[in-house]
C-alpha cells in the first residue's frame, strides 16, 4: 500500500513539476558512436562479476548513453511497428529479440552540455519515469601519468562521484569532454574508468564515425513521468521490495520458496554504482 502511495506521489508531483519546467526540445546528429564493456560486481560480498555492452552516442552537445541490448529492443520494436502483423513477421520479430544479447540496464542518460543538465530515464514496473540534474560537479584531478589504453596515448585523472572515488583515463586524441555514464569535463574522451576498488570499470572497446548519422534526441516532455531522483530511488526499492505480493494480488501463483528466493536476490544486488 505504501508503495502504491508513493508511486502515486511520484506521478502528481513531477506531472506538477512538468508544467512548471518543461524539458526543451533538442535534437543533434550523432558525431560518434563509443562502445565501453561495463564489468561489475552487483553483490559487494562476492567476486562474482558480470559485463555488459554499453554505447554512447556523442553529437555536439547533446549525448545517449544506455546498455547495447537496450538499444537493439528498441530499435527492433520501433521497426515491428511498421511490419504487417502476420504470423512470419511476429514469428521473426519473435525470434530476433530471443537473439538478443540481455540488458540489466534499462536506463537511458542524456547530458546537455549546453544546459549543463542531466537527464535520467528508467522504468518502475512498466511505467517510465524521468528525472533532471545537474550534471555532476566533478573535480578532476590530473596527473602526469600515462598510459596506452584501447590503443590510444591516456593521461590519468582522478575524482569522487556519488560516494565512490574514481580512477580515469583519457586521451586527448579525441578532444570531446564525454564518457560513459554520467562521467563528463576531462579535455578528451575517458577511455577507461573504473572506482577504485574496481566494483564498476567502463572501458572503451570500439570508436566509430556513423556513416549515416542517427538523431540524438531528448524525449518530448509527456514521454515519461517526472519526478525527482530522491523519489524515484524510493520508488524503485519499494516497488521491487514488494513485487511477489503484486504479482499475487494479480492472480499469480507465488509460493513461499519463490518469495524467499526473490528476496535472496535483492540481497544480492546490493551495490550500485551510486551510493549517494
Amino acid at each position: 500500500m505504501r508503495c502504491f502511495f508513493l508511486l502515486l506521489f511520484l506521478s502528481f508531483s513531477t506531472r506538477t513539476s512538468q508544467a512548471q519546467k518543461p524539458i526543451l526540445p533538442a535534437a543533434e546528429p550523432t558525431k560518434l558512436v563509443v562502445t565501453y564493456r561495463l564489468t561489475y560486481q552487483p553483490d559487494s560480498t562476492s567476486p562474482e562479476t558480470r559485463s555488459e555492452s554499453m554505447q554512447l552516442l556523442v553529437g555536439k552537445t547533446l549525448s545517449r548513453f544506455e546498455s547495447v541490448g537496450a538499444y537493439l529492443a528498441d530499435s527492433l520494436t520501433k521497426e515491428a511497428r511498421w511490419l504487417p502483423a502476420t504470423p512470419a513477421n511476429m514469428q521473426s520479430v519473435g525470434n530476433r529479440f530471443m537473439a538478443q544479447p540481455k540488458s540489466g540496464f534499462k536506463y537511458k542518460i542524456y547530458k546537455q552540455a549546453a544546459s549543463g543538465r542531466v537527464h535520467y530515464y528508467d522504468q518502475i514496473g512498466q511505467a517510465l519515469y524521468s528525472y533532471e540534474e545537474p550534471a555532476p560537479l566533478l573535480r578532476w584531478t590530473i596527473t602526469s601519468a600515462t598510459s596506452t589504453i584501447a590503443g590510444y596515448a591516456c593521461q590519468r585523472a582522478s575524482t569522487t562521484f556519488a560516494g565512490r572515488q574514481f580512477e580515469a583515463w583519457f586521451t586527448r586524441e579525441i578532444p570531446v569532454a564525454e564518457g560513459p555514464y554520467k562521467f563528463s569535463g576531462l579535455p578528451g574522451l575517458i577511455v577507461k574508468i573504473s572506482d577504485t576498488r574496481h566494483y564498476y570499470v567502463f572501458e572503451l572497446t570500439r570508436l566509430v564515425t556513423p556513416p549515416t548519422p542517427e538523431t540524438i534526441e531528448l524525449p518530448a516532455a509527456d514521454a515519461a513521468i517526472r519526478t525527482t531522483k530522491a523519489l524515484f530511488r524510493e520508488g524503485k526499492r519499494d516497488y521491487e521490495a514488494t513485487l511477489t505480493e503484486k504479482l499475487a494480488a494479480k492472480g499469480h501463483q507465488v509460493s513461499e520458496q519463490d518469495r524467499r528466493e526473490y528476496q535472496l536476490k535483492l540481497k544480492k544486488r546490493n551495490n550500485p554504482l551510486e551510493l549517494r
